[in-house]
């Protein structure tokens, strides 16, 4: 790393901090607790995500990346501390804060384009302004010759586009990843990093993204959350001031990537911590 890089990510916290953020997560701290068990698996956790950055969260497992996610989408509302998106605290799910799942949650029954559309119809919005919204999002995701298509008829990638267009399509404020790309092969989801990167690109679109992979952390994210073992605690949280699109073969994506390795395996007590890379 050069001081170059060193200024850059100066001047990234810089421009951060001008504006308010989207979500704040301030003192969030999480028990689960059971007839023979009290977990703590948050402890005094604090995060800013402002709008238009992709923020990617990293830790060992069990240190609660998912935990922490689904208290910022509304999901789990018993915690301490304060949550609020756009200012506002979160109450539960909204519809501006949409969630990409690891498992695609679609509708075997429906084909692509009526998965796609489905929240639409929800909301009320009329036919033909569907359709062009629909029609914009498959284009998107490279899905639009597949649109009356069902789902056991889609490969894994395909079933993880038609679930990013959904959610898309009822263009949410941020979009809130818990490792949608974990189960595919590497071919898959090195193309699905590229895909998000274009689509996050072209609507500058604002992305909490959960993953275990560090080098999918530095290629898809502005700055990447590096979390302690259970309790979860942020460690570090480093900036990625590289340019896009990035790539698996990218020598300052291999650099940055190394960087957040680091910072788990001084936080392991493993003598063989298992961190994709």
């Amino acid at each position: 790393m050069t001081g170059i890089t060193e200024q850059r990510e100066v001047v990234a916290a810089a421009a951060r901090g001008a504006q308010a953020p989207l979500l704040a997560l301030t003192g969030i701290s999480k028990r689960f607790q059971t007839a023979r068990q009290d977990t703590l698996a948050l402890d005094d956790v604090s995060l800013e995500v402002r709008r238009g950055e992709v923020v990617c969260i990293v830790g060992p497992s069990g240190c609660g990346k998912s935990t922490l996610l689904n208290i910022a989408a509304g999901i789990d509302t018993h915690f301490d501390g304060d949550a609020t998106f756009e200012g506002d605290p979160i109450t539960g799910m909204a519809r501006e804060r949409a969630v990409v799942f690891q498992e695609p949650a679609l509708f075997p029954w429906l084909n692509v384009r009526a998965n796609v559309e489905f929240g639409l119809k929800l909301r009320g919005v009329p036919k033909a302004e569907r359709k062009a919204i629909v029609d914009r999002q498959l284009a998107m995701v490279n899905l639009s010759r597949f649109d009356r298509a069902y789902i056991h008829e889609l490969s894994g990638g395909m079933k993880q586009r038609v679930q990013l267009a959904r959610a898309l399509a009822v263009e949410p404020h941020m979009l809130m990843m818990d490792e949608p790309f974990a189960a595919l092969d590497a071919q898959t989801r090195d193309d699905l990093q590229g895909e998000l990167q274009s689509v996050a690109g072209r609507i500058g679109a604002t992305v909490l993204f959960v993953t275990h992979n560090v080098r999918e952390a530095v290629i898809l994210g502005d700055r990447v959350v590096v979390m302690s073992r259970g309790p979860g605690r942020i460690r570090r949280v480093i900036d990625i001031p590289l340019s896009r699109p990035r790539t698996p073969d990218d020598h300052d994506v291999a650099d940055f990537a190394a960087m957040v390795r680091a910072e788990l395996q001084e936080s392991s007590t493993e003598a063989e911590p298992r961190y994709a890379i």
